[in-house]
C-alpha cells in the first residue's frame, strides 16, 4: 500500500478503495477467525470491519495508520464476542484433518487462558507481530503485551511440556490456513 494509493482511496477512486480494503483482508480474516474461534462469527466480523473501515478511511494519513487501525479495531471487536468456544466448532481445530490429542489439548488450553493472554499468543505466533504492533493491537503498553505473552507461553508450556514448540508451530500453520483464497480477497 502506498501513500498515493491511500490518497486516491480518500478521494473515492474505486480501484484505490479496492486495493486498500484488500491490503489487509487476509490478515483481518485470520485474526477474526482465530480470535473468535468460530468461522461464521469471524467471517461476519471481518465483513463488518471492512464496512466500518470505509467510514474511517478519510482519517488515515499513511499506510501505517491503515495497519494500526485494522490491528486495533479487529482485536477490540473480537473482544466483544462470547468466550468459551465449543472445541468441535473451533476453527483452530476444525481446519486440521484428524488433530492429534496433544494438539487438541494445546488448543483447549489456549482457549482457557485469559482473553489478553490468548490474544498475545495468537497474534504473536500466528501473525508474527513484533512487540510494538502487539501493543497497538491489544491497546496496551509494550510491557503489558509482553507480560501477557510471557504468561500465555508459561501456561501453555506447563501443559505441553517438551512438546510446546511443536504444538505452537502446528497452531501457526493452522492459523496461516485461515487466510481466504486469493479469489475471495
Amino acid at each position: 500500500l502506498t501513500d498515493s494509493t491511500l490518497a486516491a482511496a480518500r478521494a473515492n477512486k474505486r480501484w484505490a478503495l479496492e486495493e486498500v480494503l484488500s491490503y489487509r483482508y487476509g490478515r483481518l480474516c485470520r485474526m477474526t477467525l482465530a480470535l473468535c474461534g468460530r468461522e461464521k462469527t469471524g467471517n461476519l466480523i471481518a465483513r463488518d470491519i471492512l464496512a466500518r473501515s470505509l467510514d474511517i478511511l478519510s482519517t488515515w494519513e499513511s499506510p501505517l495508520d491503515v495497519e494500526n487501525w485494522f490491528l486495533h479495531f479487529t482485536v477490540l471487536i473480537c473482544r466483544r464476542q462470547e468466550r468459551g468456544i465449543d472445541p468441535a466448532q473451533d476453527c483452530l481445530l476444525r481446519r486440521v484433518d484428524k488433530p492429534s490429542p496433544a494438539y487438541q489439548a494445546f488448543i483447549r488450553a489456549l482457549r482457557q487462558l485469559p482473553g489478553q493472554q490468548q490474544e498475545a499468543f495468537i497474534l504473536s505466533r500466528g501473525e508474527q507481530l513484533e512487540a510494538r504492533q502487539l501493543a497497538v493491537a491489544m491497546d496496551c503498553s509494550t510491557a503489558a503485551a509482553a507480560n501477557h505473552l510471557i504468561a500465555a507461553t508459561k501456561s501453555l508450556t506447563a501443559i505441553a511440556g517438551a512438546d510446546f514448540q511443536a504444538q505452537a508451530t502446528a497452531m501457526s500453520r493452522v492459523y496461516a490456513s485461515l487466510t481466504p483464497m486469493h479469489e475471495t480477497i
